[in-house]
């Protein structure tokens, strides 16, 4: 698959050119050769690449917009971006295969097997969509070879930013 590249070529100071590349160079020397050819080049050039770092760490994300982290405001944030409520998809999906999901895990064998049986014998469904919901998420975790109690984790705003805490030391 083909990935465009975008480059800032600077010729010299008073000319700074913009090059789009339909296909990303496997080497160095391919890229200099592209360059030449699109730049109308006929002498030699060295390279330098300039990181430029155009997102703030996600330490000061945090600490300027801790909305931002909150399960709420990821579902806002989707909803405005796609269009879609996300959860509610998510739920819907859920609860249309459950009866299927229901089906296979009665019939999973083994460990595995063993492991869900307990999960659906510690339920009780007796028209409780959310009890329902619990025993589905927890046993796709068991399919996927997740532990279950590991699964779901909540935290408080506190423990997210001590979670956070260093991502800006992070350096090439």
């Amino acid at each position: 698959m083909a990935m465009e590249v975008t480059l800032r070529v600077i010729i010299n100071s008073e000319d700074i050119r913009k090059i789009i590349l339909k296909d990303r160079p496997s080497t160095l020397d391919g890229l200099i050769a592209q360059l030449q050819e699109k730049l109308k080049l006929d002498y030699d050039f060295k390279l330098q690449q300039e990181i430029i770092k155009t997102e703030p760490p996600v330490k000061d994300l945090l600490e300027r917009w801790p909305a931002l982290f909150t399960e709420r405001q990821v579902y806002s944030e989707f909803a405005r971006i796609a269009s879609k409520n996300i959860e509610m998809d998510f739920f819907d999906s859920l609860d249309r295969h459950a009866a299927r999901l229901m089906e296979m895990f009665q019939t999973k064998k083994g460990v595995v097997g063993q492991k869900i049986s307990k999960l659906l014998q510690r339920q009780n469904l007796a028209n409780d969509v959310t009890e329902q919901r619990r025993v589905i998420i927890n046993g796709l975790a068991i399919i996927l070879g997740d532990d279950p109690s590991e699964f779901f984790k909540t935290s408080s705003v506190g423990e997210v930013k001590e979670a956070f805490l260093g991502f800006d030391d992070v350096s090439d």
